[in-house]
């Protein structure tokens, strides 16, 4: 449904609520453990405004769980790069720490 809007022509519009609405949707999917439902609608969140750190914190963790680690990263990255709240810089670092454990866990023989 929302894939069909051309969201460009909302450009320079404040949106920010609408992406905090498509953020929190994604929050209520991850707590649901409906993973790649998050990542539709924090995805949905980006597409309103690319810039929006809860989403791409959402995302992020959603992907991480579908074992998605480098778009976890990129996500997480952007978070770090966007946010300068220390609370929400110490728990995308806490995430990012989870997937470099996942990975070496992954990757360590039996």
């Amino acid at each position: 449904m929302f894939d069909e809007i051309d969201w460009n022509q909302f450009e320079n519009s404040d949106f920010d609520l609408l992406a905090d609405c498509w953020s929190l949707k994604g929050f209520i999917s991850n707590a649901s453990a409906r993973y790649d439902e998050a990542v539709k609608a924090a995805t949905n969140g980006l597409a309103i405004k690319p810039t929006h750190v809860q989403s791409l914190h959402v995302r992020g963790y959603a992907r991480i769980h579908l074992g998605n680690y480098a778009q976890a990263v990129a996500d997480l990255q952007q978070v770090l790069e966007l946010s300068s709240d220390p609370a929400k810089q110490r728990q995308v670092m806490q995430l990012l720490h989870t997937i470099r454990s996942r990975e070496e866990t992954e990757v360590a023989p039996p």
